[in-house]
Order: structure tokens, then C-alpha cells, then sequence
């Protein structure tokens, strides 16, 4: 099964925030999102536990973000790949790497 065929419409008419790692972030009380659908890139990982953790940055396993991420039971793990979509395990869960340009069947 695709990745956008998986997660098509699992959160259809929900509201969703994306939270990005600029630094105006740390005014926020993010226990406010809490019931929401929220959707963490690169180090916003650090701040809060979401529904989805995302990035592209090759250094994600240095700086503790994957193990902070994957750590969290009920976050899913995406994480751009160089070439073909896959479901790798990282310490005992899976994750999605996707390639950098998705196919139709992705």
C-alpha cells in the first residue's frame, strides 16, 4: 500500500497545526494543541509529543530528534529518503522514508 493511499482522508475535516522550529514557537502553550492533529518539523520535536514528526535534515539522528520522536508511542515518524519509499524500523518501530519526489504509486 502507498504512503498516500495509507494516511488518504485519516484526518478528513479535522483541525491540524504545523509546527515548525522558529523560535517564536516557545511563546506558545502547546498543551493547547493537545487534542488537535499536529504535525512537528525538525526540531519542534523537542517541544511537544505529535500526531506526525517530519524532516528532511540528515541530522536528525545526531541531535536525539529521531530517538525523542520514536520514543513517542502514538507519533508516526516520516523522514525523506534519497530514492524508493520505505518502512524501515528504528529501535523496534517502524518509520516511513519517503523519497525526496514522490511516484504515483507512493
Amino acid at each position: 500500500m502507498g504512503l498516500q493511499n495509507r494516511f488518504k482522508d485519516i484526518h478528513k475535516n479535522k483541525l491540524a497545526f504545523i509546527l515548525g522550529c522558529g523560535v517564536s514557537i516557545k511563546d506558545i502553550d502547546l498543551k493547547i494543541l493537545f487534542p488537535y492533529v499536529t504535525m512537528a518539523v525538525g526540531e519542534s520535536i523537542l517541544l511537544l509529543e505529535p500526531t506526525y514528526f517530519f524532516s528532511c535534515d540528515g541530522s536528525v539522528k545526531s541531535e536525539g530528534m529521531l530517538d525523542k520522536a520514536i520514543n513517542y508511542e502514538s507519533t508516526t515518524v516520516v523522514l525523506a529518503g534519497e530514492f524508493e519509499y520505505s518502512e524501515p524500523e528504528y529501535n523496534g518501530k517502524t518509520y516511513y522514508r519517503i523519497p525526496r519526489k514522490l511516484n504515483k504509486k507512493d
